[in-house]
């Protein structure tokens, strides 16, 4: 079969091409790197890009329009959001010494006073459902109407930051997730444009934040200096927050379903069981950890990104526990989860090996044995199922063991594995999922979502936390465009099951025969390993939580006993994504160079994209990739997302590159041998 050729202009958007795409096409592993150093000649070319990279296309289009209004300085930029809670969190990130690269020389701290904040009361200029759906059916509106909304104004809150040091203000953007998304932003740029919108009074900068207390009022003043520091001192205006719809209802009972019975819940888009239930996000605490409890949309919490239901569940469950503690993550995440999490208050504690060999069970329990008897707090344990990007299962029913030992909560990040493939509801306290991924599959839409597990010994508690603090900052369009996406979540899925697993299984063969062949030594397979689940020493640890195949296709069972809900008519699998290790770097580049897919960030898409994933988010840092490296994430490795396409296609697209990485690596070895000869 001849190799598909891949034609979209680097910059563009996976095809087809439409407003509020996320991907963009950016071919070649030295491009890759240049992305992550912010070169701006790549930058200008892009006419698309993931949303939490930065403000883009409509959001850049609305913050222009803003600039004049809000009176900042032209040295000045700007980012967008609809929690004032976020301008605390802006002030800490900035200032924060993680801004500083000693190594790197760089320094894009901000000093609290050039941090400027404006807020801002703008009509919505799209057709909105209503507040208070009395029927669960989808969203089906269009999104591109331009009828003007019946009075609801949307109130913004700006951050504005020194654009000389603009990364130590877009981290807010990128490593929380909670920014204005682009479907918002087209609703509030016709309003902007004709004049409309209003600029309040209010104003602060850094400097005057600091200088709250967490309860809203002036610190540091005495009794008699109270009423005066108050007078100059004055808090962020409340936030309008954004309206609640019936897409958002029927989001949170398709997500619910699927959490508790897999693919069962089938394709027919709000959920095919139908034991969800209406509620708005801020349901009262009623859970006390039942055993079997079934997730229900009130266990059910929706965000703009997966990055920012870490962050919203991070706050809550740092108040659930008394204000602080540390937080353990356990082996590869995703690079914005882990900045969050080293810039925790109270510090992260991170065990990097969780294979077998890494015995990670036994020194997670010793170390929490030793902050027990220390009297130390300690706030919950992360991890991702399986992870990004190495593919690594950490033994979940040892991990609830340990935990349950010492009353820690379970965060999981299933994004991964995603729904119809395993049940983690078992073993997690908090299940947290980037629905923009496979659930969404068409990358157009962004979204979050936080579920909490009734079985759970912490479920009321995280319950309240999360309800105390909740205020939605989920645009309806952007709840209704992934609601649609998710009708086709289960069909596609079997794709992307099956197109992985082939993938996997192709190379894996390859590894093994080229090892194996009498005419070439070890040395000269360029693939050094293929991460997929099954192919890596935790295979075991996956398949514990594998939702149980089932040969009753339109029946209908709770579960095989075990607690794991049966996904019914539907073979479970592994997941869209997996890693290639190749025997060097010079090998592994010249494999993606090659390689006739898109080449971009992002994964669970329709179409296949690679992405030298680690030497792109961590070449720069030379400490860290060493670090990296102690628990298997290498330079040498490529991540890749498997897409929709025809099987024997993808097979041989890859074929094809790897026979360019056996020529090079077959040069490599011969110059190898040459340079010791010459010694």
């Amino acid at each position: 079969m001849p190799i598909k050729q891949i034609n979209t202009e680097l910059g563009h958007s996976l095809p087809p091409e439409a407003p509020h795409n996320i991907t963009f096409h950016i071919p070649g592993w030295d491009t890759a790197k240049a992305l992550r150093r912010g070169d701006p000649e790549l930058l200008s070319k892009l006419s698309s890009i993931y949303p939490r990279f930065g403000p883009w296309c409509e959001v850049r289009q609305l913050s222009t329009a803003l600039h004049p209004l809000l009176d900042l300085p032209e040295t000045h930029g700007l980012i967008l959001f609809v929690h004032p809670d976020i301008l605390q969190t802006a002030v800490a990130f900035a200032s924060s010494s993680h801004r500083q690269n000693k190594a790197a020389g760089t320094d894009h701290r901000i000093a609290p006073a050039e941090l400027l904040f404006r807020a801002v009361d703008i009509p919505l200029t799209l057709p909105l459902p209503p507040p208070e759906p009395q029927q669960q059916e989808e969203e089906e509106e269009e999104e591109g109407g331009k009828e003007e909304s019946d009075g609801v104004v949307v109130r913004l809150f700006a951050v504005g930051y020194p654009l000389a040091r603009a990364p130590g203000a877009v981290g807010v953007w990128q490593n929380y997730g909670t920014g204005v998304s682009s479907r918002l932003a087209a609703a509030l740029l016709p309003a902007v444009r004709a004049g409309r919108a209003r600029v309040l009074p209010w104003r602060a900068d850094g400097a005057t934040l600091l200088r709250l207390s967490p309860d809203g009022g002036a610190a540091g003043a005495g009794e008699g200096e109270g009423q005066a520091a108050a007078a100059v001192v004055v808090p962020p205006p409340e936030g309008t927050f954004l309206p609640l719809g019936k897409a958002h209802v029927a989001l949170r009972r398709r997500i619910a379903d699927l959490v508790a019975n897999g693919a069962a819940a089938g394709d027919d888009g709000d959920g095919g069981v139908g034991n969800g239930g209406e509620g708005n996000g801020e349901g009262k605490a009623d859970g006390d950890g039942k055993k079997g409890a079934r997730v229900t949309a009130e266990d059910v919490w929706l965000y703009p990104t997966g990055m920012a239901a870490i962050y919203r569940l991070h706050r809550a469950l740092l108040e659930a526990r008394g204000g602080k503690g540390t937080v353990v993550v356990l082996g590869s995440v995703f690079h914005n989860t882990w900045h969050l999490m080293t810039e925790n208050e109270a510090g992260m504690k991170h065990f990097g090996r969780c294979d077998p060999d890494g015995h990670v069970m036994e020194a997670l329990e010793a170390w929490l044995e030793g902050e027990k008897a220390a009297g130390r707090k300690v706030a919950y344990v992360f991890a991702e199922f399986p992870s990004n990007p190495i593919l690594v299962s950490v033994d979940l029913v040892r991990l609830r063991e340990v935990t349950n030992k010492y009353s820690v909560p379970v965060v999981i990040d299933d994004t991964i594995g995603s729904f119809c493939n395993i049940d983690v509801s078992p073993f997690a306290d908090a299940i947290v999922t980037s629905i923009t991924k496979s659930v969404s599959g068409y990358a157009n839409v962004m979204g979050g979502s936080v579920v909490l597990p009734p079985s759970s010994p912490h479920h009321a508690v995280l319950r309240s936390a999360l309800a105390a603090q909740f205020r939605n900052e989920y645009f309806h369009a952007d709840a209704a465009r992934l609601l649609a996406n998710a009708r086709s979540y289960v069909a596609r899925s079997r794709v992307l099951n099956r197109n992985a697993l082939a993938l996997a299984t192709f190379l894996d063969d390859y590894r093994r025969r080229s090892r194996a062949s009498a005419s070439a030594s070890a040395e000269a397979c360029p693939v050094a390993a293929v991460l997929y689940p099954p192919f890596t020493p935790t295979a075991a640890n996956y398949a514990a939580v594998m939702r149980p195949h089932d040969a009753f296709v339109g029946g209908q069972q709770d579960g095989d006993g075990d607690g794991r809900r049966t996904t019914v008519g539907f073979e479970p699998g592994y997941g869209c994504l997996l890693a290639i290790e190749f025997a060097s770097l010079r090998v592994a580049r010249a494999f993606y160079d090659n390689l006739s897919v898109y080449h971009g960030p992002h994964l669970g898409a329709h179409h296949t994209l690679a992405f030298p994933f680690n030497d792109a988010i961590w070449g720069t840092d030379p400490e860290a990739a060493a670090y990296l490296r102690t628990y298997g994430a290498k330079a040498e490795q490529v991540r890749v997302s498997v897409g929709l396409e025809d099987e024997q296609e993808l097979i041989d697209t890859f074929k094809a590159a790897l026979e360019v990485a056996e020529k090079v690596r077959q040069d490599e070895l011969a110059e190898l041998e040459e340079q010791a000869r010459s010694q």
